[in-house]
């Protein structure tokens, strides 16, 4: 680790999900790539959230973030639904029934100006999520995941996100 940590950044959805399975159900809970990453995260270090949110999920975000080391300035309310993901639980693992992620054609991805630090880049649309790898390609350290309905869905994007991590990964070396 270095002597001092680098700044810390999750870019990722801001979702309700909807799941039922053995243990019940739950409805429209906050959730997301950017949501679980920054609420872990906190508790060691500092993290700054870029991702866009309806103004129907913009008061959970700030509860869940409140009294945490979150810094939301990249945090962009929209005037459009938040993104929806419904899953049923079946044997131990979530099933995809889909979501609704229409809030991806209204938001274009920035990063904070200068920011050079560690970067995660959660699950989201691939076409964003590639275009976010794209700005991000000057950062120390860049991690990803995915949704595999959305490699399925999409895999030309989600191989540019890959294709970009690898050469990132390689010219880091």
């Amino acid at each position: 680790m270095p002597d001092k940590p680098p700044d810390l950044l999750v870019a990722g959805s801001v979702a309700l999900d909807t799941r039922d399975g053995p243990f019940g159900k739950v409805r429209e809970t906050l959730g997301g790539s950017a949501v679980y990453f920054a609420l872990a995260a906190s508790l060691i270090a500092p993290v700054k959230v870029v991702a866009p949110v309806g103004k129907d999920g913009a008061k959970s975000v700030a509860q869940a973030f409140s009294g945490r080391r979150i810094d939301i300035d990249g945090l962009q309310i929209l005037d459009v639904p938040t993104y929806r993901w419904k899953a049923h639980q079946e044997h131990g693992r979530n099933v995809d029934l889909g979501s609704k992620d229409s809030i991806y054609d209204h938001w274009t991805p920035s990063m904070p100006e200068g920011f050079d630090g560690w970067v995660f880049v959660g699950s989201m649309r691939p076409d964003r999520q590639a275009e976010l790898t794209e700005l991000l390609s000057h950062v120390r350290l860049l991690a990803a995941d995915a949704m595999l309905s959305y490699v399925q869905a999409r895999p030309p994007e989600a191989r540019d996100v890959l294709r970009r991590a690898g050469r990132f990964f390689c010219d880091q070396e």
